[in-house]
């Protein structure tokens, strides 16, 4: 197994891959989740996490992650807050170590 967020942006790297999943989270549930782990597992304050994303992070993420799901085997929208597709990627991932 390959995590990543540009994991996707290299075709070396995807060419090696079997499935290739892309987890669309929603923008909003990403902010969430950044101020929530920068502000109480690395100790930054609100306005700086706010800052940064709208410096740099969400517009890195539409210039250069969200393009390379076209790359992708599976999108699964909503993350693993999808209880279908999180069961169909299981499925799909047990049927391939049975191969």
């Amino acid at each position: 197994m390959l995590e990543g967020i540009l994991i996707f942006s290299e075709e070396r790297l995807r060419n090696l891959l079997d499935l290739r999943v892309f987890m669309e989270v929603p923008l909003d549930i990403c902010l969430i989740r950044r101020l929530e782990r920068d502000v109480h597992e690395r100790g930054r304050d609100m306005d700086s996490v706010l800052n940064q994303y709208q410096a740099t992070v969400r517009a890195g993420y539409l210039e250069q992650v969200l393009p390379s799901r076209q790359y992708a085997d599976l999108l699964v929208p909503e993350g693993g807050d999808n209880p279908a597709a999180v069961a169909m990627l299981t499925a799909r991932i047990q049927a391939m170590l049975e191969e």
